[in-house]
């Protein structure tokens, strides 16, 4: 999901936006809504935009209305000044004060459809900015492969700030990599569920522990029929490019692993 802040959103000269009050710095989507309980339809991180017409006539709902988008976990509010309410009503600012949103005014003049543009714009740039960035460490990650799968491992572990660890089928290490004192092996041995008793496909399984770190492990086989376990160990959440990057990582590996030339390989046939 992309994010951006509301720092960004609000130097966009274009827009004219007044900020009030931002304890959020970041949103994940724009929508506008002029629902007294838009709930239904928010997601996670959002930004709503409104002009107030359910509360023309009761300002005083503005509390219950931002108690139930906080608690909704939307960010933030935009407040259209001009047609309904001349200036942000300040029932609505102590109400994004107690609760904990980001409020801004946005001008008469500025129509929503223009902030939904530049953000949805912001983030199709941010995506073709991480393809750029993907298609560069795929290139980084073929180059490591070349070196062996020890070299890709290595190479893996950086590519995703993650500590990564390739076993076999009984959970002995192969090759791996640690980050910032995280061992991925420790969370192969503590898994339950064994690379032995997963099926021919490859496939992931998630999970996050009490220490606040995101885990992907990857069971897969080569064409010799090994199996073999691909964990990553993470301290900040597994994005979908480092999904798609980490699926990379088990498509050379399986390469390597049924290569006569992987140093591996050789040693697992030894």
């Amino acid at each position: 999901m992309s994010t951006s802040t509301f720092t960004w959103l609000f130097h966009q000269s274009k827009l004219q936006l007044r900020p009030l009050h931002c304890p959020h710095q970041s949103f994940t989507t724009v929508q506008a809504s002029e629902l007294k309980n838009p709930t239904e339809f928010t997601k996670e991180g959002a930004v709503v935009l409104t002009l107030g017409l359910a509360f023309e006539h009761s300002p005083a709902d503005f509390s219950t209305y931002a108690r139930t988008l906080a608690s909704a976990g939307v960010h933030g509010i935009g407040f259209g000044t001009g047609l309904v309410f001349s200036k942000v009503p300040p029932e609505l600012e102590r109400a994004c004060i107690d609760y904990g949103l980001t409020l801004f005014e946005v001008p008469r003049a500025i129509p929503f459809i223009s902030i939904i543009n530049a953000v949805n714009a912001e983030f199709t740039r941010q995506d073709q900015e991480q393809r750029r960035v993907f298609e560069r460490q795929q290139e980084r990650l073929n180059h490591a492969a070349t070196q062996g799968i020890n070299s890709l491992i290595t190479h893996a572990g950086k590519e995703l700030h993650a500590a990564v660890t390739l076993t076999d089928a009984q959970g002995i290490e192969i090759a791996s990599a640690t980050y910032q004192g995280l061992d991925a092996l420790k969370t192969t041995n503590d898994s339950s569920f064994s690379v032995s008793d997963s099926p021919s496909t490859a496939h992931s399984v998630n999970s996050k522990n009490s220490g606040n770190l995101s885990t992907v492990t990857t069971y897969f086989q080569s064409n010799s029929q090994h199996r073999y376990g691909l964990t990553v160990c993470a301290t900040e959440k597994i994005g979908s490019f480092d999904r798609a990057l980490i699926r990379h990582v088990v498509g050379l590996a399986g390469l390597l692993l049924q290569s006569p030339w992987s140093t591996a390989q050789d040693l697992w046939d030894s």
